[in-house]
């Protein structure tokens, strides 16, 4: 289960339309999913293993498409305890099948928006970073967001020894050497060190190390 998260520039508000602004932002919540084809379907994956090709196989699921042919507003409406089913201005016929697994009073989806970025970026994703920064999609200029896996991180085992979670060998590294590194400030050995306590860390690391970000560049050669 996927969400999103990065970096947003907006614009201000009506008296600030050209100042910029850059916010983080975070949706807590899943909103993607890369979807794979069943095993009934792939029925040599067993033998040749998973081949995927990463350009078209590992984009990730956001909506279904509600109005394609349309730029009008489709408004669900679900009540589970009245059992209620209201749809208006329904666009396609695959609302009707939907509609039963949308758990929410009132939802709206809208084929464009204002926004500088919609030519690029799907209206959708840009309303629902819109509601999270608490500004029309309109404001949004430019973003850097990353896909992260939305499953909290946990003890776990009989004894509760393991930590199950993403990330552990490169941000929980980075953790423990920088509370080192802060802790080291009010040690004895301090006072007598003669060399630089410096910690670095680069990013990157999982694709060899390589990029302007890594540790294969030459950022501490050329320092």
């Amino acid at each position: 289960d996927l969400s999103v998260a990065g970096r947003v520039t907006v614009t201000g508000d009506k008296e600030e339309k050209e100042s910029f602004h850059s916010r983080l932002a975070r949706v807590d919540r899943p909103i993607l999913r890369i979807s794979n084809l069943a095993i009934h379907l792939n029925r040599g994956v067993n033998e040749t293993g998973f081949q995927f090709n990463q350009e078209t196989q590992t984009v990730p699921v956001l909506a279904t498409e509600f109005a394609a042919q349309s730029n009008k507003t489709v408004t669900c409406f679900f009540f589970i305890k009245k059992k209620k089913k209201n749809l208006k201005t329904m666009n396609s016929s695959i609302v009707n099948i939907f509609a039963h697994f949308l758990h929410c009073d009132e939802i709206q989806f809208n084929e464009s928006t204002k926004s500088p970025m919609n030519e690029d970026c799907h209206p959708m994703l840009l309303k629902l970073l819109a509601k999270e920064l608490n500004v029309d999609p309109e404001q949004i200029h430019d973003f850097e967001l990353y896909l992260y896996d939305t499953h909290k991180s946990c003890l776990g085992g009989a004894l509760n020894e393991f930590i199950y979670s993403a990330r552990l060998d490169n941000l929980m590294s980075c953790f423990v050497c920088l509370r080192a590194l802060l802790r080291a400030n009010s040690a004895d050995s301090f006072a007598s060190e003669t060399n630089i306590r410096v910690l670095a860390c680069f990013d990157n690391e999982e694709i060899g190390s390589n990029s302007n970000r890594g540790a294969a560049s030459n950022l501490l050669l050329s320092s």
